[in-house]
């Protein structure tokens, strides 16, 4: 019996493009009822709690969640984060925690969430939709797991769509950042073989019916829907400095504990919260006050708090980008001392390999993994001479560590079984290495700290061999 048979769905996006043809193919294959939701941004958490409420209402069952929602915006990255990554969290919780256990009809729930072939491969021109693409992926791994599955009984698979005749395809050259950028898409995009809605929507029974929790599956170029293998893809200042924290009292102990090294006036501490953009700029004017140049810039900021995802999201994502995008853009440019400058943005080995335990956390590392790829691919760096580098730390002695908040008892558990089994570094090694990483790295490379060990680069080419199940 098909796994559609006499089910009820409910889509996101599903008005029209692959969301449509999702609808269709689903119609045709037995889904006893379909419920479209469409996603208003500024109001998504009430639009889908609304929409889960009234399937239930009027079917009293739910068995499928396709969270197809998306858009290609990189003018206004919140808005592109908030419904390309926050939405896709919101709706899979929901489905997860609320409403698969009580209202689904079999012995398991499915969410199928929409990433891209551009989070496989970072698309150069939309570094941010790379990063909200990586994180669905990520996320839809960790929350997808076995582990998980045992305790949520919910198949979590993601599609990578390829470049697809869509609203979204037509839209994007007119959503990039610059003339630059727009060129570069263009480029871009003619190398790659477009392919019509209608095939997603066929291949996506291939998908329901084969896939395993936890799986990312690749449909492109008119092929069928493949399976792609992913573990172990990733084969394994002189003059002074900003410190940025929202912390006041943190940041005046750590600047205390450098003067007793290093000397006095050698650090500046600006109170500062990543998620605001006028703060986060005010703090780049303060530094080039007191300095009078700025040639390195470190996006280090995070937490890890999956009770909080929203925050969390903001702070792992939207700081980096912030960050990054203030420093690439307005001050590295035109206040470097030298031929180069560096921006250097901290992920995690998580980033790397998701952790079951934390969902939605591993999935921002994913995101600044393919955000600093994309970003500091060579075609920018040959623009500004400014390399743009990932460091992923593994498990490391800080406050993170004793602070993390997974989003529920069982999940808790499983954290506390991942920390276990991974071997613990001090931040002074990731400091010492971060040294290695500004000298030896080139712009748009991955570096592992862990274990102690040397830093060592990720090599990226070819990264993701997709050995395709047919």
């Amino acid at each position: 019996m098909s796994v559609t048979n006499n089910k009820v769905a409910l889509v996101t996006g599903g008005a029209d493009g692959i969301g449509l043809e999702f609808v269709k193919s689903l119609l045709k294959n037995g889904i006893k009822v379909l419920y479209i939701c469409a996603i208003n941004y500024s109001l998504f958490y009430s639009c889908f709690s609304d929409a889960f409420k009234k399937a239930i209402e009027v079917y009293n069952q739910i068995d499928i969640v396709i969270n197809n929602a998306g858009i290609v915006d990189e003018t206004n990255f919140e808005r592109q984060i908030a419904i390309n990554c926050d939405a896709i969290v919101h709706g899979t919780f929901l489905a997860i925690e609320e409403y698969f256990p009580k209202y689904k009809s079999g012995h398991e729930g499915i969410v199928v969430n929409i990433a891209s072939l551009f989070g496989l491969d970072p698309v150069l021109s939309c570094p941010v939709y790379s990063g909200t693409k990586f994180f669905v992926i990520g996320f839809s791994q960790a929350i997808g797991s076995k582990e998980q599955y045992q305790t949520t009984k919910t198949r979590v698979l993601t599609i990578c769509p390829g470049i697809t005749e869509t609203n979204i395809v037509n839209e994007a050259p007119m959503k990039v950042r610059n003339e630059d950028c727009r060129k570069l898409q263009s480029d871009e995009l003619k190398k790659l073989k477009v392919q019509p809605p209608s095939h997603l929507g066929k291949e996506l029974i291939t998908v329901l019916e084969k896939g395993k929790p936890g799986s990312v599956w690749l449909i492109e170029d008119n092929q069928v829907a493949g399976e792609i293998y992913t573990p172990n893809r990733f084969e394994r200042l002189r003059k002074g400095a900003s410190l940025l924290d929202i912390d006041q009292d943190f940041l005046q102990d750590v600047m205390k504990k450098i003067e007793n090294e290093f000397g006095v006036n050698k650090v500046h501490i600006i109170k500062t919260d990543v998620c605001d953009q006028d703060q986060f700029k005010a703090a780049f004017e303060e530094t080039i006050k007191i300095f009078k140049q700025l040639d390195i810039v470190i996006n280090n900021a995070g937490v890890a708090d999956d009770l909080n995802f929203q925050r969390e999201i903001n702070i792992n994502c939207g700081g980096v980008v912030r960050g990054t995008l203030l420093a690439l853009n307005e001050y590295l440019p035109k206040y470097k001392s030298g031929n180069e400058a560096y921006i250097v943005n901290t992920a995690s080995i998580y980033g790397l390999d998701p952790s079951a335990g934390l969902p939605v956390y591993s999935a921002s590392k994913f995101f600044v993994v393919g955000f600093t790829q994309a970003i500091g691919a060579q075609e920018h760096y040959e623009r500004r001479k400014i390399k743009v580098l990932a460091i992923c730390p593994g498990v490391t002695t800080t406050k993170l560590i004793n602070y993390w908040k997974a989003i529920d008892k069982e999940t808790t558990d499983i954290c506390k079984k991942e920390f276990i089994t991974l071997p613990e570094q001090t931040p002074n090694h990731v400091g010492k290495e971060l040294i290695t990483v500004l000298s030896k790295g080139k712009s748009g490379s991955l570096w592992i700290i862990e274990a102690s060990k040397p830093a060592c680069e990720i090599g990226s080419p070819n990264r993701f061999q997709r050995i395709l199940q047919q």
